[in-house]
């Protein structure tokens, strides 16, 4: 019995085109896209999801003089980094260390969650559209859906 592979010549080019690319490359735009997608969400003053941040008391608004949320200072914001992890992943983060109260909120400080990266309890909870996005970028490198 004889049996016929067919599409095995276009398999095996997108496994060699696989092979030679450096994942490196890929991983940083991929960094540099989330980077950008969670300083956006400053801007517009929104959870990576797209919904608005609760807003800030009267109280707190009074005191600093500014309705800008999770932007006193601008330490958290600026904090916002980058970086790979060897050759198979990528991480975007803060190690300002009140980040988790404003990332998770805090019933015993009163301060609302206003989720700033794409955090869910389980772990990473890429948006439907940064999803499709990232997805992009890695066929565009590697030439085959990921």
């Amino acid at each position: 019995m004889d049996v016929e592979v067919r599409g095995a010549e276009a398999v095996i080019r997108m496994l060699e085109r696989a092979a030679n690319v450096d994942p490196r490359a890929p991983l940083e735009e991929i960094g540099i896209y989330l980077h950008r997608r969670v300083l956006e969400g400053f801007e517009r003053q929104h959870d990576p999801w797209g919904r608005p941040w609760e807003p800030l008391s009267p109280e707190t608004v009074r005191r600093k003089g500014s309705s800008r949320i999770l932007e006193d200072t601008g330490r958290l914001r600026q904090s916002i980094a980058w970086r790979t992890l060897g050759r198979d992943a990528v991480v975007v983060g803060t190690n300002v260390e009140y980040a988790p109260v404003h990332q998770f909120g805090s019933d015993e400080r009163h301060i609302p969650a206003r989720p700033f990266l794409p955090l869910a309890e389980e772990g990473v909870d890429l948006p439907t559209g940064w999803m499709a996005d990232v997805i992009e970028i890695l066929e565009r490198y590697y030439g085959f859906p990921a």
